[in-house]
Formats: C-alpha cells, sequence, structure tokens
C-alpha cells in the first residue's frame, strides 16, 4: 500500500525523474545547463519559474517537450482534453 506523502501530485516531479533517468546529479546538470545546482533545485521543487529560454533548453537537454518536463507550465497539449473541458 502507498504512502499518502508519495500519493502527493508534484508538476515538477517529471524533472527529478528525467534528470534520474540520465543517471545525473543536479550539479552535472546545472553545469551542462549553465545555472546553479541551487536554482536547478528550485525549479525541481516548484520554487522557482523558468525563464522561456530555460524552459527549451531543459526540455531539449532532456530530449523531452515542455508539456512533459513542465505540466505546470506549459498546460494541456493543443488538442487533448482535459478534465474541465469534460
Amino acid at each position: 500500500m502507498h504512502n499518502a506523502a508519495k500519493n502527493t501530485y508534484s508538476p515538477r516531479t517529471r524533472l527529478v525523474e528525467l534528470r534520474r533517468e540520465l543517471g545525473k546529479t543536479q550539479r552535472e546538470v546545472a553545469i551542462d545547463l549553465g545555472i546553479t545546482q541551487t536554482h536547478l533545485g528550485l525549479l525541481e521543487r516548484g520554487k522557482a519559474t523558468p525563464s522561456v529560454d530555460l524552459l527549451f533548453k531543459i526540455a531539449s537537454y532532456y530530449k523531452s517537450d515542455v508539456y512533459e518536463a513542465w505540466p505546470d507550465i506549459a498546460g494541456s497539449r493543443p488538442g487533448s482534453t482535459t478534465t474541465l473541458d469534460k
């Protein structure tokens, strides 16, 4: 059975998953992106919002798209339906 804390949705959880799938630390990714590790940590925790340039740079770095990497910022993928549309 799942712990209630694990069921709490975090819109930025996917950023951490993408980083871990590459086997990279926050420090390594931050260096590759040209940002501080602190800033990357804030982004992953949803405590900071990236510039548009950084949003796309991170999505590209993870070979992802903004809708997958940033669901809380990008919103719904064009043409998709959400529970609000139903």
